[in-house]
């Protein structure tokens, strides 16, 4: 049980049993709350409503947030199961027997240890007979055939499942999503290429089906890499097959399950250590939970989800406030025949009680069905995403589902009752206090008269935020630094209790939180975290948002007045009725006004952003690959293509290869996640498109710097390192899997491990930048292939880049189809860099699709709240209706008036959301390095107009049956 889980909990039994032990002992006064309660069958329906709905998107922003989480970890639950560390030889291909036995046993043997299954292990392609040479990426996938003695596999997690068959021969047992991809069957045949002569000299080897396991856990298992789908046989048959000698990896499960095995990761890493055996240690699932973790993109869905959280919030406590300002008349006139006000305020609250009681429950149910709506739009969403990889590999199939704790259901529910509650308290002791004339009258209360309690509330709310603020100062914590600085100054003005002078240094204060959010990266340990913490990147945003709301709140008189210069001789009663109710009800607007604009301000982000990386990846056509056109991958083992036959291709114009190795290393103080250390050569330097943005001598260009690095082993280049510098000395150790990366803007450190593996000291002589932020170069180290050789004997990773020959797309196009005909006989994929954008552009377009599926989803918090809300301000001044037709109000004029308060919330809450959404995208992009960015102007104005049409529209049938009343009817009227 977690600590807010149980804060929560105990706040909610608390409320239920002083409320149930009030209403036993004041049984009279909990009737008349029920019956006010059950009598006013219009409000009891739209206070459940607006209650029921804030509570059902409280309830389905976790739900969804949960089955994301679930999404998240599903990869390690599927591929990994009990699997916690990978044992591979450090220098062998295989394990010695002696060393092997050492392993198992002082594994087995610890007290943190589940279990230990050695394996051998072999990765290729495989494809149906007759599909390998096709090269065509859906009908290839990559595999791992893995041999291992079958009872123990059997004792080793999800290996139970394992079916009973007989395996000899080229009989095998696949994953089923091999088999789905494939669209292979138990009894059917495959090939695969079992060594690298079979590309040229011979014919891939055939298997047969005769079982089909579900990948999940050690029968899932990927790879060190993650990549492949596994194909299970014998020992035996993989040293008849692979010529294997011994196993060549062993897996480690640890005590406890998927998620909390990883917690003694470094207890097995030392009892491997101890063992006296030279091995590498891959901490597969540990380094998969901290790349989840540091990848944030759960946290993203968290934040996201809290805008729709906060909205919801928002529409609880307006509900509630406008049950308090309707009930105030009935109260006042019980507090006049002596009723106390501890009574009277009981009243108010029960009723409330019995209202949030039934919303809170119902509201769970409600959020439930929510949330399967959304992730089955997400879910469709996401499988398009998934399908533009498939020019590129085989993905298989995507699963996304419904998946909720108990506790979300119960946070929902809790927070669906708390909120009204702690509303109901408040409400029910300012009324309690409130004078009995104004009361009954309807008058609100003067600025002045708890001016004193208003000031001390404040004084000590500013001074904790202040206390706060200096505590996180010293602690150097940036996120408690930001929080308590950007409270302090929206909350200073407030000292000030004069209308003017409160706006002018409300006003100031309110800027200069903008201000702040900008200039905060002055304060170094807030710069340092800026570009790393996704929730000081979303504090310093919300700031931003926050302090237009307390703009409004400062000015709300200048928009009133501002919409007084736009009346005419016509309208003007209209005009002034619309403030006056406005004006009347600050509270109210504002809030309303804020839960609206919180949604559209997120929205506004994810239009800026995503349109401007849109931008920027389709002028990235020509840097991409660095410069080049194509990319050739080797499907299996290095490049199969000689110099002299690329030469006499007249169809490109350049060719180059790029060779890289995996690396880690230390960065201030930790070990850094891979990165790739790239060995360049003069060949692939005369093509590549990178700029020295600062470099050792005042070297500026790309081949001056080769030439120094080549002439001083030792020194390397860096790309997308920003904790680099020049001159700098970094210690580099030749670990980790071996990929292909996009480059990253900014270091990634996601290991705790302090001590690199049998490191290297470089020098770093060069800073280098590409011409863009999308290009496949990958960020790490530049050096040749001398200053690599202190790791030994290396097997780098190839790349084939060249450059096409055509004027035009549709030429380089017909040229690449040559050449991806001439490089499928040698067994090398290739790809065309303006084909890869437009995949690119198809996934950001698609992500950004499911994130406003995701924003849309928080979007109709505001606009059902809305319309809850303006629908229950009508029906509580239906009374005011029928003065202002007995007073000779026209039904066009009491029209007009409501329409304009309603256009007065829908313009000013799109107008902020959008405008704090514009300047808080220059935050980020500033704070990230993302580039230029792009408004799209045309966009904001449809999606403002959508939204305006949408609110009105969902607002304007009530509107206007408001006006029908008959003037008797509506003076008749009392709640």
């Amino acid at each position: 049980m977690t600590v807010p889980f149980f804060v929560l909990s105990v706040i909610a039994i608390g409320i239920i049993v002083v409320t149930l032990l009030f209403a036993l002992k004041w049984r009279i006064l909990a009737k008349m709350g029920i019956r006010n309660a059950t009598r006013r069958k219009m409000t009891m329906f739209l206070i459940i409503a607006g209650s029921l709905t804030g509570t059902a998107f409280i309830v389905g922003s976790f739900v969804i947030n949960d089955s994301f989480q679930y999404f998240m970890y599903a990869g390690i639950r599927k591929n990994l199961g009990t699997i916690d560390e990978v044992l591979t030889p450090n220098k062998n291909a295989y394990f010695s027997q002696d060393d092997l036995s050492k392993l198992i046993n002082s594994s087995s043997n610890s007290k943190y240890v589940e279990s230990v299954l050695p394996i051998m292990i072999k990765s290729t392609v495989a494809a149906p007979v007759g599909q390998i040479k096709s090269l065509d990426p859906s009908k290839i996938a990559q595999v791992s055939f893995i041999g291992v003695n079958v009872d123990q596999l059997k004792k080793f997690g999800s290996g139970k499942l394992f079916p009973d068959v007989t395996l000899s021969g080229n009989d095998v047992v696949v994953g089923e999503s091999f088999a789905d991809s494939l669209k292979l069957h138990v009894g059917d045949t495959f090939e695969a290429i079992i060594n690298p002569f079979q590309i040229i000299l011979g014919a891939p080897q055939k298997f047969k089906i005769v079982g089909i396991v579900p990948e999940d856990g050690v029968l899932g298992y990927k790879d060190i890499q993650g990549i492949t789908s596994p194909i299970f046989m014998t020992t035996e048959q993989m040293k008849n097959i692979f010529n294997f000698d011994s196993y060549n990896e062993i897996l480690i499960a640890n005590k406890g399950d998927y998620i909390s095995s990883a917690q003694y990761t470094n207890e097995v890493d030392q009892i491997v250590k101890d063992a006296g055996v030279s091995v590498k240690i891959y901490n597969v699932k540990d380094d998969q939970i901290k790349n989840i973790n540091q990848g944030q993109i759960g946290w993203l869905f968290l934040i996201l989800s809290g805008f729709s959280i906060a909205a919801g919030i928002l529409l609880l406590i307006n509900v509630y406030t406008m049950l308090s300002d309707e009930r105030i008349s009935d109260l006042g006139t019980l507090r006049a025949i002596g009723f106390s006000r501890g009574k009277v305020g009981f009243i108010l609250y029960f009723e409330g009680f019995v209202y949030s009681l039934i919303a809170s429950f119902l509201g769970v149910f409600v959020g439930l069905g929510i949330a399967w709506f959304m992730i089955n739009e997400f879910s469709n969403l996401a499988s398009n995403v998934s399908s533009e990889f498939t020019p590129l590999m085989n993905t298989g199939n995507f699963s996304f589902s419904l998946h909720f704790s108990i506790f979300s259901l119960i946070y929902g529910f809790l927070v669906g009752l708390i909120v009204p509650s702690v509303v109901l308290i408040y409400m029910a002791f300012r009324t309690g206090r409130l004078n009995i004339v104004r009361a009954i009258r309807q008058i609100p209360p003067e600025q002045n008269e708890n001016r004193r309690q208003q000031f001390l509330i404040i004084f000590i709310l500013f001074s904790l935020a202040m206390i706060f603020s200096i505590f996180a100062i010293f602690s150097s914590n940036a996120i408690m630094t930001y929080s308590g600085i950007m409270i302090s100054a929206l909350i200073f003005p407030l000292f000030f209790g004069k209308k003017r002078l409160r706006r002018i240094v409300g006003n100031f204060f309110s800027l200069g939180v903008v201000v702040f959010a900008f200039a905060s990266n002055l304060i170094p340990y807030i710069e340092s975290q800026s570009d790393k913490s996704l929730w000081l990147l979303g504090l310093r945003s919300f700031s931003i948002l926050l302090a237009a709301l307390f703009l409004l709140s400062y000015n709300f008189e200048i928009f009133d007045s501002f919409l007084g210069l736009f009346s005419t001789r016509k309208s003007r009663a209209s005009v002034k009725l619309a403030v006056a109710e406005t004006a009347q009800h600050k509270r109210r607007t504002g809030l309303t006004i804020a839960m609206y604009s919180i949604v559209i301000f997120v929205i506004s982000l994810m239009t800026v952003i995503p349109y401007s990386e849109t931008l920027q990846i389709n002028s990235a056509k020509s840097t991409i690959f660095g410069g080049y056109d194509t990319v050739g991958i080797p499907i299996i083992g290095n490049l199969n293509v000689a110099t002299s036959q690329l030469s006499n291709l007249d169809y490109i114009t350049y060719y180059a290869t790029m060779s890289m190795i995996s690396v880690k290393y230390l960065s201030n103080g930790k070990v850094s996640s891979d990165y790739q250390m790239v060995l360049l050569n003069k060949q692939l330097v005369g093509g590549l498109d990178l700029q020295v943005k600062s470099a050792i001598n005042g070297i500026k260009d790309l081949k001056s710097l080769f030439d120094y690095i080549d002439a001083h082993p030792g020194t390397v280049a860096v790309l997308g390192l920003n904790d680099l510098k020049v001159n700098q000395n970094v210690q580099i150790s030749n670990e980790g899997a071996s990929n292909f990366n996009f480059s990253q803007s900014s270091q990634n450190v996601t290991s705790s491990s302090t001590a690199l593996k049998n490191p290297k000291t470089f020098t770093v002589v060069g800073i280098l930048q590409s011409q863009g932020n999308y290009n496949a170069i990958p960020a790490g180290f530049y050096t040749s292939v001398k200053t690599s050789s202190v790791f030994g004997k290396l097997s780098p990773t190839e790349f084939l880049l060249t450059k096409l020959a055509g004027n035009n797309d549709a030429q380089q196009y017909d040229n690449f189809q040559k050449l991806t005909a001439f490089l499928k006989t040698r067994f090398i994929f290739a790809l065309f860099s303006k084909q890869t954008v437009e995949i690119f552009t198809n996934i950001l377009n698609g992500f950004v699709n499911i994130i406003n599926t995701f924003l849309y989803f928080g979007l109709s918090v505001g606009i059902i709240g809305l319309a809850i809300l303006i629908i229950k301000s009508l029906h509580e001044r239906r009374r005011t209706v029928g003065i202002l037709k007995a007073l000779g109000f026209s039904r066009g004029m009491i029209f007009r008036s409501f329409f304009l308060e309603i256009n007065f919330v829908v313009i000013l809450g799109i107008l902020i959301g959008f405008i704090s959404g514009i300047i808080t995208s220059y935050l980020i992009y500033s704070t990230l390095n993302l580039g230029t960015l792009y408004i799209p102007w045309q966009q904001f104005l449809l999606l403002g107009i959508v939204f305006y049409l949408i609110s009105v529209l969902t607002t304007f049938i009530p509107t206007r049956n408001a006006t029908k009343v008959p003037p008797v009817e509506a003076l008749r009227y009392r709640e």
